[in-house]
């Protein structure tokens, strides 16, 4: 039997257990919680790639923040560790 997909009702979706989709963080895009979901491949490559959007945000603004930090001085430019000393030894 095929089984309809929690997000779109389309047939042929995969058993995910709830466990392993929070753990992505995606159960509170699929709305009523179950032990088990049933999601395509379509809609799980759909909220993967919304998960992988977060992170290249956040790792865009680490980027710009550790830019700013070397532009300050607190920053090794070359080994990219906080100046904890004077004289600066890279490790």
């Amino acid at each position: 039997m095929d089984h309809l997909c929690d997000k779109c009702g389309i047939p042929r979706a995969d058993k995910y257990s709830a466990f392993e989709l929070d753990s992505w963080g995606f159960v509170s895009h699929l709305g009523e919680k179950k032990e088990f979901y049933y999601l395509c491949f379509p809609c799980f490559d759909e909220l993967t790639n919304v998960y992988t959007e977060e992170v290249q945000d956040r790792l865009e603004k680490n980027r710009k923040e550790l830019d700013r930090l070397i532009a300050e001085g607190k920053v090794c430019p070359k080994c990219k560790t906080p100046k904890l000393e004077i004289p600066h030894i890279c490790p």
